[in-house]
């Protein structure tokens, strides 16, 4: 059964250690104690929809808006219009509306990747652009995280799709998913089965904020910054609906999202109040707001993308 109205169990889809300072700023805020179930986004969904005779889970934080857009679409999460809705960036306000006010975006995050610098010193030219990912040169040595057919997959491709489009996305995926074991290699007299990444994709929320800088430069491709949305939602038939229904207001609030935005520069909160230069909320306002990105997480974008996924030839097979 869910806590009682004094504590409140969170689903925490973001990285961990963003989950732990959310919830240390909302108890101390609110005198709220929070419990912390960190899962990655497909598992809180199943969770939650395995749950839902006995609701286990509160509120659901952190992971893309696009699968907190599919618990809405079932029914998982409960329909709420919180107070300061208006005082969101507009992108942000659609979203709510699209998902009948069951999901909130309180982030947009610019996809990227991460270059490891000694891999690429002169006379080797590193990766700028996300057209530099599909060469063949980096084959085994790109780092995606997730199977090409997950809801996860096609929630991170649909904006880099509104980006670069629909074909050039799906095949960045599909060249490197699964492909970072490489062939034995002798190094130093050692012999390595598997090369660590050279390019590292930075695609949502579930990576790691600090990054080593050192081993590590973060690019922001050529061809322009597109934006992925963190979201949260309450758990539909929570026994702690006035505690769920606190978290998602603070976290929605400009002093929520400050401290998140502190924990994490790149994040662009969705309440208006917080600071933030204002190159960076036109950029995320641009892309979340125009017609591309409409386009792309729309029903037809979306069963486009997921054909693809499920049918696009391998390319490193030649067919």
């Amino acid at each position: 059964m869910a806590a009682r109205n004094d504590r409140l169990n969170l689903y925490c889809s973001a990285h961990a250690r963003h989950c732990v300072e959310m919830a240390t700023a909302f108890q101390q805020t609110t005198g709220i104690g929070v419990d912390i179930t960190h899962l990655d986004p497909i598992d809180a969904l199943e969770r939650i929809r395995t749950e839902t005779s006995t609701p286990r889970g509160d509120v659901w934080w952190g992971g893309s808006y696009l699968v907190h857009l599919e618990a809405a679409s079932q029914g998982l999460t409960q329909e709420y219009e919180p107070q300061r809705l208006w005082q969101l960036h507009g992108w942000a306000v659609t979203a709510v509306r699209r998902s009948n006010y069951r999901a909130f975006p309180v982030h947009a995050i610019p996809q990227r990747f991460a270059i490891n610098v000694a891999e690429f010193s002169p006379p080797r030219r590193a990766p700028s652009c996300w057209e530099d990912l599909i060469g063949s040169s980096l084959d085994g040595r790109v780092d995606v995280r997730w199977p090409s057919e997950t809801l996860v997959a096609l929630a991170a491709i649909t904006p880099l799709s509104a980006l670069i489009g629909e074909t050039r996305a799906v095949e960045i995926i599909l060249r490197h998913q699964n492909n970072l074991t490489a062939p034995s290699a002798v190094s130093g007299g050692r012999r390595r089965t598997k090369l660590g990444p050279q390019v590292s994709l930075m695609l949502d929320d579930a990576y790691e904020p600090g990054v080593n800088r050192g081993i590590w430069r973060v690019v922001t491709p050529c061809e322009g910054t597109s934006f992925t949305m963190s979201a949260v939602s309450i758990v539909r038939g929570t026994y702690n609906f006035t505690g769920a229904e606190a978290w998602l207001d603070w976290t929605l609030s400009a002093e929520g999202q400050a401290i998140s935005r502190k924990a994490d520069p790149v994040l662009v909160p969705s309440h208006r109040s917080v600071p933030v230069p204002a190159e960076e909320i036109d950029r995320a306002d641009l892309f979340l707001s125009g017609q591309p990105f409409g386009e792309a997480i729309g029903d037809a974008g979306q069963a486009r993308l997921k054909t693809r996924l499920q049918s696009v030839p391998d390319p490193r097979l030649g067919k």
